[in-house]
């Protein structure tokens, strides 16, 4: 029961380490970014974002923000601005197994519901 009580938690880790790593790649991608990106989690098992074209900026096309770790798949995404957007993911070999990160609350755990957390 321990070493399994530390597999969930190790898990648990994984998705905090996916969230925060999406979550860090918006906040900056909205420091020049003007238009609304859209995260995705690809075939290859990749998370990407994508925006299109828009004031002044060059559309981005499958930016890769890094592999999702085994188990880990992206929940629920909200993104309006630069200050109202929220990312979900989800590891169902967690203890807790979801996990957000938003402009407004940074990491927690939980499941975005809206682009305010």
């Amino acid at each position: 029961p321990v070493f399994l009580s530390q597999r969930a938690k190790a898990q648990d880790s994984a998705a905090k380490a996916d969230v925060s790593t999406i979550g860090k790649e918006v906040a900056t991608y909205w420091v020049d970014g003007t238009t609304v990106p859209v995260v995705t989690l690809n075939a290859a098992g990749r998370y990407q974002l994508d925006a299109v074209a828009g004031g002044g900026n060059a559309a981005i096309v499958a930016q890769d923000l890094g592999k999702a770790s085994t188990s880990v798949v992206l929940g629920a995404t909200f993104i309006a601005t630069d200050i109202a957007w929220c990312v979900t993911v989800n590891n169902p070999k967690g203890d807790k197994k979801l996990y957000k990160y938003s402009a407004a609350g940074g990491l927690a755990q939980g499941a975005c519901v809206s682009a305010a957390g």
